[in-house]
């Protein structure tokens, strides 16, 4: 499985980029105020995070009757 994120996919995009040199938007910044706001969210959710939902089996859902792994 690929390390990239989302983001990183994002930010690498060539349109994307484009855009951000048409705005003066410098990509680290961006990358460094998402994850400055993501992480008090993170850390105050009840929501596991993806990588952890992936790895359990759907029957430990209330909201699954059947298992479908």
């Amino acid at each position: 499985m690929s390390e990239r994120t989302m983001l990183d996919e994002l930010l690498g995009d060539p349109m994307t980029r484009l855009v951000m040199a048409r705005d003066q938007v410098n990509p680290d910044a961006l990358r460094r105020m998402l994850m400055e706001r993501a992480r008090p969210r993170a850390a105050n959710s009840d929501v596991p995070a993806a990588h952890v939902i992936s790895q359990v089996c759907c029957m430990h859902s209330p909201l699954m009757t059947e298992c479908r792994c």
